[in-house]
């Protein structure tokens, strides 16, 4: 049986922040593909297969969400609250990315189960590489999201 092929989706509405992920994903030569969505509700219906997303070969399930904070429509936070609540991705690593940090930010996105904040750098260098470190991580560590080994124990 063959492993599942390794699937980042990036959810952001700023096209320069998105040009700039594509350009890190071709600079630092990551061989695996990079999905985008430009807002909360896309990455919602990319994630249950609505249409226009409702292709799991033009779509598939990701490995990992790359998610903005600050978005159009939906705050990350509460794209965030969704996938943990919904036992078809809760699953899915989820990294909030942020341009402005806040120190609540960083607290609720812990409660709501994340398993990363990203403070997005200035520098394109910088970003580049907090980028690639970060999708190499997930690509080869697996881990099971905290929720997941509540579940385990308590089923048991």
């Amino acid at each position: 049986m063959t492993e599942s092929p390794f699937v980042t989706l990036l959810v952001d509405d700023n096209e320069h922040d998105a040009a700039a992920m594509r350009r890190a994903w071709r600079r630092g030569e990551i061989d695996h593909p990079l999905y985008t969505v430009d807002d909360g509700q896309s990455c919602l219906d990319y994630l249950n297969q609505v249409s226009p997303y409702g292709d799991l070969v033009a779509a598939p399930m990701p490995s990992l969400i790359l998610l903005d904070m600050q978005l159009p429509d939906l705050l990350g936070l509460d794209v965030l609250r969704i996938i943990r609540n919904d036992l078809r991705m809760y699953h899915i690593p989820v990294v909030l990315i942020s341009g402005v940090a806040r120190p609540e930010d960083f607290q609720e996105a812990a409660l709501l189960g994340a398993n990363a904040f990203l403070e997005k750098p200035s520098d394109y260098e910088a970003f580049s590489n907090m980028i690639w470190a970060t999708v190499e991580f997930w690509r080869h560590n697996r881990f099971p999201h905290p929720a997941l080994l509540g579940r385990a124990s308590r089923a048991a």
